[in-house]
């Protein structure tokens, strides 16, 4: 038998949400996305009923603008602090970056920023499992 629960892309969960509000049922939801019905009762659950919020990048951050820009300069042999100087910011920070991401050599934007969407996703869920386990300590005996 297989798996029912079935990952919704983003463009899914827009239309989910999008239907919610209009007052389909998950059935007719499920119906529309090709999924099971207890797929979107998941996703409505996990939300309390309400849309969550979308993921901002916070403005400390490295945008992948900023991103394309260190793999551009270092094509090009730029050093660290030319490239820090350029976009505004430490050259600590471009050198970490570097660090993180397969150094100056093997450096790519694009798996740079999806590996740092997925690393702030594994922080969130962890965070979020300690606030979790945090909250039921009074009822514990």
């Amino acid at each position: 038998m297989g798996r029912k629960y079935k990952r919704l892309s983003v463009d899914d969960i827009h239309v989910l949400w999008s239907r919610w509000f209009q007052g389909d049922t998950s059935v007719q939801i499920s119906a529309v996305l090709g999924c099971d019905k207890d797929t979107v009762t998941w996703h409505v659950v996990r939300g309390g009923g309400v849309r969550p919020p979308e993921r901002r990048r916070a403005a400390r951050h490295l945008t992948l603008a900023e991103r394309e820009e260190i793999s551009r300069s270092l094509a090009q042999g730029e050093g660290v602090c030319a490239i820090a100087r350029r976009l505004g910011r430490s050259a600590s920070t471009i050198s970490r970056e570097l660090e993180r991401h397969g150094g100056a050599v093997g450096y790519r934007a694009a798996a740079a920023d999806a590996e740092a969407w997925r690393s702030a996703d594994v922080r969130r869920q962890r965070s979020w499992r300690r606030r979790r386990a945090y909250a039921g300590w009074w009822s514990r005996s």
